[in-house]
């Protein structure tokens, strides 16, 4: 980043949060060996910001939403009219991330002179977004419901059983 003389500023905290939580999306989809495909920066189009990919042909769809407070038990988000729209025409699994960093952004990551020490000080849960029920205000993503590698098998479950349900193919992984 170039800084002074008014060639660059960094974009404000909340872009930053954005792109950080989809970013940490994609690096536990990488770890795990899914293809993570973000939707284009600020295209998400009010609630989806990508698919991970299961197999070559089928795929979960993630909102990922950042926040610098900490989930110690649980947080609820209240469900907008527009995701409502998106979710509720999911033909397969949906999950809502939500990826929580520290307030101070030089905290995001520990950084060290030793290899394969960079730290990632950030956290994710998730919660299921579909089946939607009509009446439904609003979401909770639970402390316990940590996203890990180990997530990405029990969507993956999720998805082989929809798939199944409706007949679909999936080629290979």
């Amino acid at each position: 980043m170039i800084s002074g003389g008014g060639w660059a500023m960094p974009v404000g905290v909340d872009r930053r949060k954005g792109w950080w939580g989809v970013r940490y999306l994609g690096s536990v989809c990488d770890q795990a060996g899914f293809r993570f495909d973000p939707t284009p920066s600020d295209g998400d189009v009010y609630s989806l910001d990508g698919q991970i990919f299961m197999t070559t042909t089928l795929s979960v769809f993630v909102q990922v939403k950042c926040t610098s407070r900490p989930i110690t038990r649980a947080r609820s988000y209240r469900i907008r009219p527009g995701w409502r729209r998106n979710w509720e025409r999911l033909d397969l699994p949906g999950y809502f991330v939500v990826v929580s960093v520290p307030p101070d952004t030089t905290d995001w990551m520990e950084h060290s002179s030793k290899p394969w020490t960079t730290v990632l000080k950030s956290a994710a849960f998730w919660t299921r977004i579909d089946p939607l029920p009509p009446d439904r205000k609003s979401i909770t993503v639970k402390a316990s419901d940590r996203l890990t590698v180990d997530t990405l098998d029990l969507w993956s479950a999720d998805l082989r059983a929809r798939a199944a349900a409706y007949g679909f193919g999936g080629g290979t992984a």
